[in-house]
């Protein structure tokens, strides 16, 4: 009897250990999985963290675009400001040139004329 409970003792003991060896290939298994899924979330996370960053850059860059486009409009409206005031300002120096020279013409036109009728 004692043989018989030393033999199923042996058997229980033997089914024990398979239990063991397929709980430990199981938990490896699973842990290999897992750090497979975990892997692949990690990659996932940096494809977006780099599309996230590269769509920041573009948004900058187009901010950045619009900031100097605004700049530059406003020069130009400012100089082509300028350029129309200088113009203006040029001619009316001319026209007031023009209106001195006939004045001055004038001026002298009656003083001619002064003379011929006192000479006359």
């Amino acid at each position: 009897m004692e043989v018989a409970v030393q033999k199923r003792t042996q058997l229980i003991n033997v089914v024990v250990e398979k239990a063991k060896k397929e709980t430990e290939k199981l938990g490896k298994a699973s842990q290999c999985r897992q750090e497979r899924e975990q892997s692949i979330k990690d990659k996932h996370q940096n494809v977006l963290e780099k599309q996230k960053e590269s769509q920041l850059k573009k948004e900058k860059m187009a901010q950045d675009t619009v900031q100097k486009v605004k700049a530059h409009t406003s020069k130009v409206a400012t100089i082509a400001q300028s350029k129309k005031e200088k113009e203006a300002q040029s001619l009316k120096t001319r026209e007031q040139e023009l209106e001195d020279r006939l004045k001055s013409a004038q001026t002298r036109k009656e003083t001619m004329t002064k003379k011929k009728i006192e000479t006359a």
